[in-house]
């Protein structure tokens, strides 16, 4: 077996040209076939038809079970080759993963060590911001990108990261994209507890979330950037570079990082309640953002939020009780959208003022 086809699509996405590479999956088409590499001004696109997936999987996995029935230890030449393969072609394939790592640990201890790592990240950060949901979203292959990030920022220390950049690409493929934002989060923590710049990661969250209103985990991302969650992050990170033969431990951040997130956290609250009010969001997942931002930053909750009391008392004195049923006597129910996004918001409103009030008397 020569697998020329994973070796054609591995030599592309690790290419040293642009670093933005889509990768997409896509149905065969007359007059195309195998991989195709499409450049552009600010990216290149890689279509890999289907016909091409199956052959890379077919040919790789034939390998990849010959290794596991050879009871001799010895590992052929192509295995490592075939494991990048089914990272493409086998979502979640525990064996195949477990063996790639190992033998991509070992070629760590050369002197390509460098070019290896540039390599590897540059392949699965395609993988992740491919088409593909299951590769997108894959638990396995976000971990394992945590891990190449520890090793470059522990061995490589002046290496540029395009973690931020990949998470983006990543959330906008695919709607609520939970191991994406967990993972853009643990960078986040990492970047605080080494005392590094977060105000990029904190604006592009901030757009994303304030530009996708229902994507949930783009909007708990965005409150959990302003709390303080970095004690599980740091001793994740020692377990992972443990996991790589590193001994390494992130001290604590600095006091007055305490202290600006918490002037932080107030500054999106007051922006975020200007937002629900111009934009009419309707979506709860702004005002539980909004609620958990007035937890942490511990400004005057009454104050911010005394214009949205008025308009929910003058709101409520309006609703009739008919047969049990709340009306606005003065519009017929759902002849008025306008009416009907207003009554939505007044709800959230309420709903986040209610917990407000509970917090407040519980403590």
């Amino acid at each position: 077996m020569t697998l020329d086809l994973t070796k054609q699509l591995h030599e592309i996405l690790t290419a040293g040209g642009h670093p933005n590479v889509q990768l997409r999956l896509q149905p065969p088409q007359p007059g195309y076939k195998g991989i195709v590499a499409i450049p552009n001004n600010d990216s290149t696109e890689v279509v890999c038809f289907l016909d091409a997936f199956r052959e890379i999987f077919i040919e790789c996995h034939k390998i990849l079970a010959d290794c596991l029935e050879n009871r001799t230890g010895t590992v052929p030449p192509d295995a490592f080759m075939a494991t990048i393969g089914l990272l493409f072609t086998s979502y979640e394939n525990r064996s195949a993963l477990n063996m790639h790592e190992r033998l991509f640990l070992e070629r760590m201890d050369s002197s390509e060590a460098a070019k290896s790592l540039d390599q590897e990240i540059k392949y699965v950060e395609a993988l992740l911001t491919s088409n593909i949901g299951k590769l997108n979203k894959s638990s396995s292959l976000w971990i394992w990108y945590r891990k190449l990030v520890v090793l470059q920022r522990e061995m490589f220390t002046t290496a540029h990261q395009r973690v931020i950049e990949v998470c983006r690409q990543s959330a906008e493929l695919h709607f609520a994209n939970y191991y994406c934002w967990n993972t853009l989060r643990w960078y986040y923590d990492v970047l605080e507890w080494s005392n590094e710049d977060v105000t990029p990661l904190r604006e592009m969250v901030r757009a994303f979330a304030f530009s996708h209103l229902r994507d949930v985990s783009a909007w708990d991302a965005l409150s959990y950037l302003h709390s303080d969650g970095g004690a599980y992050t740091s001793s994740e990170y020692t377990r992972l570079a443990q996991c790589l033969g590193l001994e390494v431990q992130l001290k604590p951040p600095l006091a007055t990082a305490a202290q600006a997130r918490c002037q932080k956290a107030a500054e999106l609250a007051r922006e975020l309640i200007k937002f629900i009010d111009t934009c009419d969001v309707c979506e709860w997942n702004a005002y539980r953002c909004l609620y958990l931002l007035l937890q942490y930053s511990h400004c005057n909750t009454a104050e911010l939020l005394a214009q949205w009391q008025q308009e929910l008392d003058s709101f409520e004195s309006k609703v009739m009780l008919v047969r049990g049923c709340p009306i606005l006597p003065q519009l017929a129910p759902g002849n008025d959208l306008l009416e009907d996004i207003r009554q939505k918001q007044m709800m959230n409103k309420k709903r986040l003022l209610h917990m407000v009030h509970e917090a407040q008397a519980g403590e």
